[in-house]
């Protein structure tokens, strides 16, 4: 839960100036207070709008850089070209990173956390009224995680289409690594 409040404090911060840790700690003060006096559909609701602003937010990010990029087509021609881009690789080896078998098992020990232990979705069946809906919420709620997944693999190739192998870090554009600006000129 820790990043769950240092990330939009960070963002407050670089927004609006506000001291980090201060956000984080009244973040984590109006979050305890709604939950404890709306209850469980404070929650849901809450997680319903900071859905449609995360899904805001990488759609945001994916234009802006696209479009300062030279549009999606250079976004996905400097992928290819940068090895980002690869095919299916049928490779055994375990130690050999992003094989078909590697994500496969990997995939399946990752979907086992997110579907047996993680709060959020372990919240999700405890709410539900039968069986059958907190099934229900799995099927609903994966095909979003995938299109989370997508969206935020796609923002990447657009902050290399960005940015190239040159570190914001190193060029002055930020001040830390948590932080990335797309409006300095590269």
């Amino acid at each position: 839960m820790g990043v769950v409040l240092y990330a939009p404090a960070l963002a407050l911060n670089a927004v609006t100036g506000f001291d980090l840790w201060g956000a984080v700690l009244a973040m984590g003060l109006v979050c305890t207070l709604y939950t404890a006096l709306g209850g469980l559909k404070a929650v849901i609701w809450t997680d319903v709008f900071q859905t449609v602003v995360m899904f805001a937010g990488q759609l945001a990010v994916i234009v802006v850089g696209a479009n300062q990029a030279g549009g999606m087509a250079e976004v996905w021609r400097k992928a290819v070209n940068g090895s980002r881009i690869s095919g299916l690789d049928l490779n055994p080896d375990p130690l050999e990173r992003h094989t078909f078998w590697t994500l496969g098992v990997g995939g399946v020990f990752l979907m086992l956390a997110l579907y047996g232990v993680n709060q959020a979705q372990v919240q999700r069946y405890l709410s539900a009224r039968t069986e059958k809906e907190a099934v229900m919420s799995c099927y609903v709620v994966f095909p979003c995680q995938q299109i989370v997944l997508c969206l935020g693999c796609l923002m990447g190739l657009v902050m290399f289409a960005r940015y190239g192998e040159d570190s914001p870090l190193d060029k002055g554009y930020v001040k830390t690594n948590d932080q990335v600006n797309i409006n300095s000129s590269s």
